[in-house]
């Protein structure tokens, strides 16, 4: 891997970097997510790649370690250590170390997305049938955990279907709902809010985009999306009661403000 770094700003001094672009008021707009974003994501991600070093990168997973050039990067067990399943990360997902885990069309699938304002990624493979997918997009917001699960799902010989889970609704007491409702924001960008409409639906809104969130057990609720279903999960403990909220794969603290 040749392009591959967590610098800061060294995407800007390479001509061939990627322009970011934001939704800001309503218009798409080039953002400076190299420089605005930066020292908040230290060890919270903020790695830079490429199509080509991560074509690299899934194929030592699928080679079970080694590399495309025959060198041993990590033992087999070490690959089989981090696709094994730990813990529930949703619904539809578990965790490995640094992993997500999920079941595609029966098959075991292992991958990981990224986000930022201007960046959309997400990288899913599946073992078995010795397949991998890359998507980057250069704008927020868009479903490419989706497109990657329909890309590989036509990669293994399956039709791309969108996967429909079904919930019953079960709307939570008065008072963890009461308690629930607020601002929730990362320092790496990401702010959602948590409120009641006027007819007492549910809802929570993430930039400029305000969506029905379907309550399905005490705490927990999902949020429908044309190509992938996100959930949430609030966070809480006896002393503070509900501090924060997890909102897909990431963790929100409560905003004080």
């Amino acid at each position: 891997m040749e392009r591959s770094f967590c610098d800061f700003v060294r995407p800007l001094k390479d001509e061939n970097h990627a322009a970011l672009y934001a939704v800001v008021a309503g218009e798409l707009t080039k953002v400076r997510d190299y420089h605005d974003n930066a020292f908040v994501l230290n060890g919270g991600g903020a790695m830079k790649s490429t199509l080509k070093d991560l074509k690299k990168y899934i194929a030592m997973y699928l080679n079970d370690g080694t590399g495309l050039n025959g060198t041993s990067i990590a033992k087999p067990e070490t690959i089989t250590a981090m696709t094994t399943k730990r813990q529930m990360d949703s619904y539809v997902t578990d965790y490995g170390y640094g992993l997500d885990i999920k079941e595609l069309n029966g098959l075991q699938v292992t991958g990981h997305g990224g986000s930022l304002p201007g960046v959309s990624s997400h990288l899913l493979w599946c073992r078995e049938k010795g397949l991998g997918v890359i998507v980057l997009c250069n704008t927020e917001d868009v479903p490419v955990s989706g497109v990657a699960e329909a890309a590989l799902s036509m990669g293994m010989g399956f039709k791309a279907e969108r996967i429909l889970h079904h919930y019953e609704n079960k709307p939570w007491d008065a008072k963890t709902l009461k308690a629930a409702c607020g601002v929730y924001a990362s320092d790496e960008g990401t702010k959602v809010e948590l409120f009641m409409g006027e007819d007492g639906e549910v809802l929570l809104k993430n930039g400029d985009k305000t969506s029905s969130v379907t309550m399905i057990e005490p705490g927990h609720g999902m949020i429908a999306g044309e190509y992938g279903d996100t959930f949430i999960q609030m966070i809480a403990d006896e002393r503070r009661g509900i501090f924060g909220m997890r909102y897909g794969s990431r963790i929100l603290p409560r905003s004080k403000a």
